[in-house]
């Protein structure tokens, strides 16, 4: 079971990525092979959920993100596609309200919903959680 910060990571990654494939389109860089976006194992989002899969995770989150994450890269090859036979503006569209869009967001989600379900670890050190109020300043020191 991965952890929360791993996770943020993982989300991290996927924006990154998306980022750069959306740049990448709207600066003309469209002539690269639709299949690059279809290798989804080779980003480091994918590296991970290959990681987790080798060892053994099976949870239900953990398909909803595989399955997200697999659409996403499927819609993100399609962008491809449209970009490179010259439907730049379709391309564009799609990145923006198309299916690729819809994806991306699901794929977020997916990964924020794990997040959300994950515990944070119980270090059992038996200390008082601190407050997390602001101080009164109209009260004396230590409370008096």
């Amino acid at each position: 079971m991965p952890t929360k910060e791993e996770i943020i990571l993982a989300i991290g990654a996927h924006i990154w990525w998306k980022n750069e494939f959306e740049k990448a389109v709207s600066e003309g860089w469209h002539f690269f092979n639709p299949e690059l976006a279809e290798r989804s194992s080779e980003s480091e989002l994918g590296l991970w959920l290959a990681e987790l899969s080798a060892a053994g995770e099976a949870s239900e989150h953990f398909e909803q993100v595989q399955s997200r994450y697999t659409d996403f890269h499927d819609a993100a090859a399609t962008v491809v596609r449209l970009a490179a036979s010259g439907n730049i503006d379709l391309a564009e569209t799609n990145i923006r309200i198309g299916e690729y869009a819809r994806a991306a967001t699901a794929l977020t989600l997916a990964l924020r919903d794990w997040m959300a379900a994950v515990k944070a670890p119980d270090y059992g050190h038996g200390l008082r959680t601190l407050p997390t109020t602001t101080p009164n300043p109209n009260q004396g020191p230590f409370g008096q």
